[in-house]
């Protein structure tokens, strides 16, 4: 008897916990280092300086005005430009 322990024989069916219909599933998300967009898995570039320091990028665009150092408090269509101009 000591071997065949399994763990729904030792919970009675009145106070199990019922399922839930809506359960959300969690997806990691980065955010972009210039944007501040959210980057799913399976997008994005990761971009290492010399220094050691990681940068997350949305896209090759993004990539491309970071390596130009354009600022993002620049750029209408960042989060940066609409903190700044309280969007």
């Amino acid at each position: 008897f000591g071997s065949s322990w399994h763990p729904s024989l030792s919970i009675s069916p009145r106070f199990a916990k019922p399922e839930t219909a809506f359960s959300a599933m969690v997806i990691k998300t980065e955010l972009c280092h210039f944007t501040e967009y959210r980057i799913y898995p399976g997008r994005g570039q990761r971009f290492i300086a010399k220094d050691g320091k990681v940068s997350f990028f949305i896209t090759s665009k993004v990539d491309s005005l970071f390596h130009q150092r354009i600022k993002a408090v620049k750029l209408r269509w960042t989060q940066a430009w609409r903190r700044m101009n309280k969007k």
